[in-house]
């Protein structure tokens, strides 16, 4: 079964990258929204990339929920090109912590190179309500205790991927409802899991017959 990707809820195992409104505005938010990865982008990847490391423990392999573009180590970059090579980009950072000298070793951007447009709104809850009605009142899943659905077809061999993209409007963020979700494969998950790492959760999916 597929999963909606979350990020962790051990507060004390949160780590965050340092930003400014600019370094969100060049590099991160185009990322997080699926713009095309253009050399303007790529010329403001944070150097260093100053992280707030967790309460507790060491640096987690997985973070960045809060700026929609997740950064991960070497070792989940591997897991991942192994189910899926050649999809997605991985853009190399120095991580650091302000008056620390600590090496974390290699950490990437994690840039996503798929989108399907997966999920089967007739058969998904949503915030407001079930299916094409709850939709339209919000397109916000209710992945935590409710059904999301994706149609079996346009995932089947697929491991990682968003639900859409978005684009800058008048009003803001706007394109498609999903674009702030993340998918993947149950296999992916499984080796995720059995490699012990950690900044990720998982909600599973069901899937369309």
């Amino acid at each position: 079964m597929p999963h909606v990707i979350m990020g962790t809820s051990a507060h004390t195992r949160m780590a965050s990258a340092e930003y400014t409104l600019e370094t969100a505005q060049r590099f991160f938010w185009p990322i997080s929204r699926g713009e095309p990865l253009t050399p303007a982008v790529l010329s403001n990847t944070p150097n260093p990339f100053f992280v707030i490391p967790p309460e507790k423990g060491e640096m987690p392999e997985i973070f960045g929920e809060q700026l929609g573009a997740w950064t991960i180590n070497e070792n989940v970059k591997k897991i991942i090109e192994m189910l899926e090579p050649d999809v997605h980009t991985f853009i190399p950072v120095k991580l650091q912590v302000r008056g620390k000298s600590t090496d974390f070793g290699k950490y990437f951007v994690l840039v996503i190179g798929q989108v399907i447009d997966a999920v089967v709104i007739e058969d998904s809850d949503f915030r407001d309500g079930h299916g094409r009605a709850g939709f339209e009142k919000a397109p916000i899943l209710n992945s935590l205790v409710g059904d999301t659905v994706l149609n079996h077809s346009l995932i089947k061999g697929r491991h990682l991927w968003r639900g859409g993209n978005a684009k800058v409007g008048p009003i803001g963020d706007q394109g498609d409802p999903f674009a702030s979700y993340t998918f993947c494969s149950d296999e992916l998950k499984d080796r995720l899991k059995a490699a012990k790492v950690e900044g990720w959760r998982f909600r599973q999916c069901k899937v369309s017959k």
